[in-house]
């Protein structure tokens, strides 16, 4: 069997600075004559050390296609239980070597390992893995991670999280049942129960692009609590699909959120939300005209 490099890291979201880490796998991996291969986990450690995990930015199966789509060949996902806790970095390093045929580990200057996250990228070197540091990726506003993504996702920043993700952020999940107000307005929306976990961005309606099958539809969607027809907090995400009538109940779809066009807001009658929102579908179809 093939020496491996394994980049080593959670990798949500699978933003730039996670990219230049898989890259430089794939290049290492070329150059030595070795399968580039990623190691990742099945959920956050924070899930299981402090029992709350950060809102994700995509699911598992996103992560691995995301990861592979980079070039890499293997992906190991690790269950992350009581036994990989308390997993020394030593025994880490061991697991790497015997398991996945790790000669070089691919890594980012804050990755941590082992117990209490007591190894570092240095300590590989000590358990005869060659660790190749990748610098953090930066821009005018900082290092890029999962962290800040989330938080210019919930201020409504779709535009400057796409550019660190360098795509747009993606929900996926299942088209449900809804209330029908749009129906009834004549702008028939989908109504999304996401994927458990992923992190739902400020409220407000967003130009979009939704993914049904193998087709992609231009669209305009409202992340909110319906506050003009409803007192309750339960947020819902609605998506009018422009031009497209099809029932599509129970269908997994991926929606794509491009740019926030405006906020919330209560409306006093049906006859000034109808008004908006034609403004609004106005707004998203130049915004989706740049491309």
């Amino acid at each position: 069997m093939k020496n491996t490099v394994v980049a080593l890291g959670f990798f949500d979201g699978v933003h730039i600075g996670h990219k230049r880490i898989l890259e430089t796998a794939v290049r290492i991996a070329k150059e030595k004559d070795c399968i580039p291969a990623a190691c990742t986990f099945d959920i956050h450690p924070r899930a299981f050390v402090h029992g709350v995990a950060p809102a994700m930015l995509c699911t598992l199966n996103q992560r691995v296609e995301l990861i592979k789509a980079q070039g890499i060949e293997q992906v190991a996902i690790l269950e992350f239980n009581e036994k990989m806790a308390s997993m020394t970095p030593s025994e880490f390093a061991t697991l790497l070597k015997e398991k996945y045929n790790c000669k070089y580990a691919v890594c980012g200057k804050n990755f941590r390992f082992g117990y209490k996250a007591q190894g570092t990228p240095e300590s590989l070197q000590e358990y005869g893995i060659e660790a190749i540091i990748c610098d953090h990726v930066e821009d005018d506003g900082g290092v890029v991670s999962s962290t800040r993504i989330r938080k210019l996702l919930t201020e409504g920043d779709a535009v400057y999280a796409a550019r660190l993700l360098d795509r747009p952020y993606t929900l996926t999940g299942k088209v449900v049942d809804g209330f029908k107000l749009g129906r009834q307005m004549g702008r028939p929306t989908m109504n999304l129960k996401p994927d458990s976990g992923l992190l739902i961005p400020q409220n407000g309606v967003y130009a979009s692009r939704v993914e049904i099958d193998t087709n992609t539809y231009d669209s305009i969607t409202n992340i909110g609590t319906r506050p003009t027809f409803s007192s309750d907090d339960i947020i819902s995400i609605e998506t009018h699909i422009l031009g497209f009538s099809e029932m599509i109940y129970g269908k997994y779809v991926s929606l794509q959120l491009i740019e926030k066009v405006r906020g919330e807001r209560v409306y006093a009658d049906y006859n000034e939300l109808i008004e908006q929102i034609n403004k609004d579908i106005e707004k998203t179809e130049a915004i989706l005209k740049r491309g």
